[in-house]
């Protein structure tokens, strides 16, 4: 039988002394939360670092509860190969704990030693663990090499590949101002994909601007994409998704009020609270299963209180924007992800970017739980699962405090997810909290009329001598772009776009 857990002293003394006392959450629950707070980080922890073992020790049960082969599996995942019980308690669950307890204490320094901001953040950075799912099956992914046809390099007339699923992640951005052909360009894109997979690799296109794309009837026929037009109907996607225990209950509410706090309007601290409190309620009545926002509107009712967290709740359900669990259309992101669509936002006038976070957020969750993307040996193929592609993606940058971007575009690039942006200047991806570029495989910039010559040699591997020059040529493209070309005498090129209204029948 495995000994106990001996934290250090140090560690020991901030969950008795430090969170224990000042949120009611017991010490041992505490070390739970370390140990899950470490494995947020990709990387194990160092082997080589020591601590002491003066903390009160901790039982294994007492730690785990119900829950120790969800931690295992993790820590296994973590560790990158299999381990056996021992290794597994009390060694590197001691060097997880301590790495989460070091971890903690930044959080709280960082909320200011204030509870409610303390547990707001720590909802942030806690990772999503789910537990295994028996007799589940992912949906199988396309295998098979994906290589897209970009346009026709200006200099040399050769044809311009991008290979989408051997590239180091399936990520995308272009830019390009109104009228550039960028949304032409993308269409194409994914009309080549529908060609080349037989449509088995979906996608969910945000189309947040003029819904052009939605009333593209050639394009709806090229893909088999359905269409759903918001307000006039709901989304089709639940806001929630299952929760199989406590723990999962508690992230999902300070996950999603951690939403609500950053997209929606007029949320401070008291609505926080009051809608985290909601949520477990809403989930403590369903036994886990997804609840909607009805039931939230009804729990929050019944406290009689009338704030800005009851006006947006009330606009959520009063505008039918996402569906009751009693309706049909209300599909979990594995049932949705079995085709492609089309989300038509353009007569939604408020609330757009909250219901858009809130839909990815629960794709992200759900191809969080799948196994990892298979890659091929063989040839170096990745297999790839679904798209997400946000048009006018500036619009949801700068509102991105709530990481859904940020986290979909590093936590799904090995889960077989590409997420493609459309926006309108390349400095539209280096936000002042994020820099949404360095997280993207293949970047183009089409016309743009003010961009600025510093940013084109990190993004398109333009020489910085030439920058200057280039960023005043890009005010003439026509359906033209410069992306990076590494067999290129520069490293990059110019190219003639292929876009879809070229395409003939």
């Amino acid at each position: 039988m495995a000994s106990n857990l001996h934290p250090s002293k140090a560690s020991g003394e901030f969950m008795e002394d430090t969170l224990a006392k000042n949120t009611g959450i017991i010490k041992a629950v505490w070390a739970r939360i370390a140990i899950a707070r470490s494995l947020g980080l990709t990387e194990p922890p160092d082997e080589k670092k020591k601590s002491d073992n003066e903390g009160t020790e901790l039982a294994e049960r007492t730690i785990f509860g119900d829950q120790r082969n969800l931690f295992h599996a993790a820590i296994t995942v973590n560790c990158g190969r299999k381990i056996t019980d021992d290794e597994f308690f009390p060694r590197l669950c001691k060097l997880h704990l301590e790495r989460g307890a070091e971890m903690l204490r930044s959080d709280w320094e960082l909320a200011g030693h204030r509870r409610d901001d303390f547990l707001l953040r720590l909802a942030e950075n806690l990772p999503l663990l789910h537990a295994p799912q028996p007799g589940f099956v992912p949906p199988p992914g396309i295998s098979a090499s994906i290589t897209l046809d970009v346009g026709t390099v200006s200099d040399s007339k050769e044809k311009l590949t991008w290979e989408l699923n051997r590239a180091s992640n399936p990520h995308v951005a272009v830019v390009g101002t109104t009228g550039s052909g960028k949304t032409y360009f993308v269409k194409e894109m994914l009309a080549q994909v529908a060609e080349k997979t037989k449509h088995k690799l979906p996608f969910i296109f945000f189309d947040y601007a003029r819904g052009d794309v939605a009333a593209d009837k050639a394009f709806i026929r090229a893909t088999g994409a359905s269409v759903v037009s918001i307000p006039s109907q709901p989304a089709p996607l639940s806001a929630f998704p299952v929760c199989n225990t406590e723990l999962q209950i508690t992230q999902q509410a300070y996950h999603l009020t951690k939403i609500f706090r950053d997209v929606a309007p007029g949320i401070g601290i008291r609505q926080e609270q009051r809608l985290v409190q909601a949520v477990q309620a809403a989930y403590a009545q369903t036994g886990g299963q997804p609840p909607d926002f009805y039931m939230l509107r009804a729990i929050l009712e019944a406290e009689g209180e009338d704030d800005s967290l009851m006006g947006v709740i009330r606009r959520l359900t009063d505008m039918n924007l996402f569906p009751s669990q009693q309706q049909d259309g209300a599909l979990q992101a594995r049932e949705l992800t079995t085709r492609s669509w089309i989300i038509d936002l353009h007569q939604l006038s408020e609330l757009r970017e909250l219901v858009v976070f809130l839909m990815l957020d629960s794709l992200r969750s759900y191809f969080n739980r799948l196994p990892d993307q298979k890659v091929n040996a063989a040839n170096g193929t990745k297999e790839m699962r679904c798209l997400f592609v946000i048009d006018e993606a500036h619009n949801f940058l700068q509102k991105d405090k709530a990481q859904v971007l940020e986290k979909g575009l590093r936590e799904l690039r090995g889960k077989g997810v590409g997420i493609w942006m459309l926006s309108q200047n390349p400095d539209d991806l280096e936000q002042p909290h994020y820099n949404y570029g360095r997280e993207v495989n293949f970047h183009m910039c089409l016309k743009v009329l003010d961009a600025k010559p510093k940013i084109l040699p990190g993004l398109y591997g333009v020489p910085l001598a030439e920058a200057k020059a280039w960023a005043a040529k890009l005010s003439t493209f026509n359906g033209e772009g410069i992306c990076r070309h590494p067999t290129a005498p520069k490293g990059f090129c110019k190219v003639n776009i292929r876009q879809f209204w070229q395409r003939k029948g």
